[in-house]
């Protein structure tokens, strides 16, 4: 060996000073030499030694590896396949194959930094053309599977941390707008237009629940309590692939919840299930055996991006303003806050997981409100003006 004999964990090779740590390796359960050099002074060896020690004693040292990003994100997302819901890992799953591997999938993975990460949101911007709201999300891909490798002792930090500047959206350009929501009058306007569909029952479920798209599509009728007027929201039919349609569970715990139902809704769904059976005894052939509320007239169920296609076109005939059968669920909670309905109430409506959520969302939806707390302080302020009249006098 050249160089000094080793003192104490620490040696000198040529011009500068190495260091030596036992660690335990993560995959084993055995203690390996982990080596570190390049350092200018003996003192510096020495202190970057003492901090290793420290780190190997609460386990957050992390041995040198060759495994490059590609081979880290191979095996993340094979994990991750039963850790998350199917939509979710599909998204994981592009964002990898389509933005991720071919750029920097050929990287040390242990030599991946912040600056290199930056980077590649530029990259992503400027050469594949992804507005910023995309490449945040991809970059939220990115720092939940680095993130998982920090805590299995793959790497010392997370490169994809702060340091790593997100790109600003700007709402003009990526086209993110003010939610889009119907008044009463215009949803009044889109359900008399519908009332002749055979689906009705579906459109004003929707309307008049907040439910999303996947809930009404798996809604199934032991969940529906029809005397007691109450709807249990506990799944949801939701696209994978385009081939691919698969029942999932509410987007989160509180997602699964109980909805209560207007007497006109609660009779539409009544009439609806009588339909629904008319149509099973005179289908010719074999009736599926699935519970589901809302299907086709051969019992088949209701695809999702259907279901969207034939609300675009309700709304298209029926003149009203354009929106997304998503915004059934925004005009919902906004006419419900509009209306006076507490925040908790309508919350709990939707399956938010805190009120907070709810008003930060909807609350810039309900006109006047500034107006009206703006009144109230000047009438106070206005009655106290005799009372302070008479006291001065």
């Amino acid at each position: 060996m050249n160089g000094d004999a080793m003192k104490d964990g620490v040696l000198r090779r040529g011009s500068t000073w190495s260091y030596v740590v036992r660690v335990r390796d993560p995959a084993t359960g055995k203690k390996r030499p982990l080596w570190k050099g390049g350092f200018r002074t003996e003192q510096e060896a020495k202190e970057a030694r003492d901090q290793a020690r420290v780190d190997a004693k609460k386990g957050t040292s992390v041995l040198p590896s060759r495994m490059t990003v590609a081979q880290y994100l191979d095996a993340w997302i094979e994990e991750a396949a039963s850790q998350v819901r199917p939509t979710t890992l599909e998204s994981y799953r592009m964002h990898l194959r389509v933005h991720l591997k071919p750029r920097i999938g050929g990287e040390r993975l242990q030599e991946l930094t912040p600056t290199m990460v930056q980077a590649l949101y530029g990259v992503l911007q400027r050469e594949a053309g992804l507005s910023a709201s995309t490449v945040r999300r991809v970059a939220a891909t990115l720092r939940k599977a680095l993130n998982d490798g920090v805590e299995k002792g793959s790497l010392p930090g997370n490169p994809a941390d702060r340091r790593a500047k997100l790109p600003k959206v700007d709402h003009d350009r990526d086209g993110i707008d003010e939610l889009h929501v119907w008044n009463s009058a215009e949803l009044a306007t889109f359900l008399d237009h519908v009332k002749g569909d055979r689906l009705y029952p579906m459109w004003r479920l929707a309307a008049w629940t907040g439910m999303r798209r996947g809930e009404v599509c798996g809604l199934t009728w032991r969940d529906c309590d029809l005397e007691g007027g109450v709807l249990r929201v506990q799944r949801a039919r939701v696209i994978v692939t385009k081939a691919d349609v698969r029942e999932s569970k509410p987007k989160t715990r509180k997602g699964r919840r109980n909805v209560e139902l207007d007497v006109i809704t609660l009779a539409a769904l009544k009439a609806w299930r009588k339909r629904q059976e008319r149509e099973r005894e005179a289908w010719p052939g074999e009736w599926p055996t699935h519970d589901l509320v809302f299907t086709l007239e051969d019992g088949s169920p209701l695809y999702p991006a259907h279901v969207s296609r034939w609300f675009n076109r309700h709304v298209k005939a029926a003149k009203a303003p354009r929106v997304r059968f998503h915004d059934l669920r925004h005009t919902h909670a906004s006419l419900l806050l509009a209306a006076g309905v507490p925040v908790k109430v309508v919350s709990e409506r939707l399956g938010h997981h805190e009120p907070g959520f709810t008003m930060n969302v909807y609350q810039h939806l309900i006109p006047g409100q500034q107006r009206d707390h703006l009144q109230r302080v000047a009438d106070a302020a206005e009655s106290a003006r005799p009372r302070l009249r008479v006291a001065n006098a």
